[in-house]
């Protein structure tokens, strides 16, 4: 068994680690982000590698209950493939309604080769989940590397202060982070965006909200 290696911050504002219990720290009000830090099983891996020679794109977007999330994909898809990749998307939902107590799940999962959100921003959103099975991952900023009122002022170039301290996770990292409605303040939250897209790596990516 790994051992956990779960580590705070020093400015408070996001926890890294390799264990999914961190993700109930989010409820911490100094911290924005929590990165689950975890590596893909060959099964699942495989699955993805599958699909993404069988599908050239596709978009689901669903309110679902957590426990029926593994079956609906498998009718979307046409018959039972994938089915490890099913399952990991169900248990990230049933942790995520688990986590914020609720019988219903906003799930979005797309298979794109287009650039999503180029622009750095904060989702009106209590707390969204995003992980990344293939493909480019997420960008995001801490908070030192943010200009907030270039942000709020739609000034979109001059919102990140360093280029070159943008964050990027794994594929498989699991992001776990507060948007604008969870303090209801303008450009409060998470400043993140999608990354470029690049038409030789698609990318495979699944987002959950609160509903």
């Amino acid at each position: 068994m790994l051992a956990h290696n779960n580590k705070l911050q020093p400015d408070h504002y996001y926890l890294a680690g390799d264990d999914a219990v961190l993700l109930a720290d989010i409820y911490q009000e100094p911290i924005q982000l929590i990165n689950w830090q975890r590596n893909l099983d060959q099964s699942v891996k495989n699955d993805v590698q599958q699909l993404l020679k069988d599908k050239s794109r596709f978009t689901f977007r669903i309110i679902l209950p957590p426990y029926q999330v593994a079956q609906w994909l498998q009718e979307q898809w046409g018959e039972e493939q994938y089915t490890h990749l099913a399952n990991d998307v169900e248990m990230l939902t049933i942790l995520y309604a688990d986590l914020f107590e609720i019988a219903q799940v906003g799930l979005r999962f797309e298979l794109v080769d287009k650039t999503l959100c180029p622009l750095f921003h904060v989702d009106k959103v209590l707390c969204r989940l995003v992980t990344t099975y293939s493909g480019r991952t997420t960008e995001w900023l801490e908070s030192d590397n943010t200009d907030r009122q270039a942000l709020i002022d739609r000034q979109y170039d001059k919102t990140v202060i360093d280029t070159n301290k943008i964050n990027r996770v794994s594929v498989g990292d699991v992001l776990l982070f507060k948007g604008q409605s969870w303090s209801d303040h303008s450009g409060e939250g998470v400043v993140h965006r999608s990354p470029l897209a690049d038409p030789d790596q698609r990318r495979l990516i699944l987002t959950l909200d609160i509903i």
